[in-house]
């Protein structure tokens, strides 16, 4: 059996690992954003900073031009959901040096956002992007005026088609490196059990061959069989087949604990 077969796959698995571990490690924007923010109910997501705090877009790579919308997932007051009587509103707010503090009004009606109560959303798409590329820093505010119970629980933020932009491409590009590892991993892995198995049936088949003779001198008709002087079978392939899938065995377990 070839041994590059094997290092192969165990350099395949170790790949794996490695990529696994590093998807593992995402941005999360639940990390940038503040809730009850200037002692309003609302939230504030910090995609630029000027202050020092945590910044999602620079974080997770997201060019602050593609940004067109945000979606705030609240969580309002069942009594005042289900009293059409109470008054729930606020703004979304832009925040930066190319928008100032542009406020856009959500409320239950006749407002610019007309917010989800149901489903518990509020949702901004506007129809170019909100920030410039020059923009030093770049906010997103959910503000409530009605001074009612309201938290925030999640945000989204949208592209210009209103997909949810992620951002994370370092994850992405990792997720696909990782399946390239897997499948060559797989592949040395079969290639290095089809050998095996080829070697074994060799061996069978010239275990089960009958053995050669050699003319007998001056007429002896008996026949002495020739026997193989060849090297011993050390077994040494043997052994590297075992470390290899004890390696790779390890390999899938530290995939597992990173998945959980």
């Amino acid at each position: 059996m070839k041994m590059k077969k094997i290092l192969a796959g165990v350099a395949a698995s170790a790949l794996a690992v490695t990529a696994m571990a590093a998807s593992a490690s995402a941005v999360n924007i639940a990390d940038y954003f503040e809730k009850n923010v200037e002692g309003n109910h609302g939230a504030a997501l910090y995609l630029i900073a000027n202050d020092g705090k945590a910044q999602w877009a620079v974080d997770a790579g997201v060019d602050i031009t593609t940004v067109y919308g945000v979606k705030f997932y609240v969580t309002f007051d069942a009594a005042d959901v289900a009293d059409e009587a109470t008054w729930l509103g606020g703004a979304v707010v832009a925040n930066s040096n190319s928008t100032g503090w542009k406020q856009v009004e959500w409320g239950r009606v006749d407002k610019e956002i007309t917010a989800d109560l149901e489903n518990g959303t509020v949702t901004w798409q506007n129809g170019a992007p909100i920030f410039a590329a020059d923009d030093e820093y770049a906010q997103l505010w959910l503000v409530d005026w009605s001074t009612k119970k309201l938290s925030v629980d999640n945000i989204e933020v949208l592209d210009k088609d209103g997909n949810v932009i992620t951002g994370n491409d370092a994850a992405e590009t990792t997720e696909a490196e990782t399946e390239a590892a897997t499948e060559a991993e797989t592949d040395a892995a079969t290639d290095a059990e089809t050998e095996a198995a080829t070697d074994a049936e060799t061996e069978a088949a010239t275990d089960a061959a009958p053995a050669e003779t050699t003319a007998a001198p001056n007429g002896d008709t008996t026949n002495t069989p020739v026997t193989d002087k060849g090297n011993a079978d050390t077994g040494i392939e043997g052994v590297a087949v075992v470390a290899a899938i004890a390696v790779l065995a390890g390999g899938a377990v530290v995939i597992a604990k990173k998945r959980k």
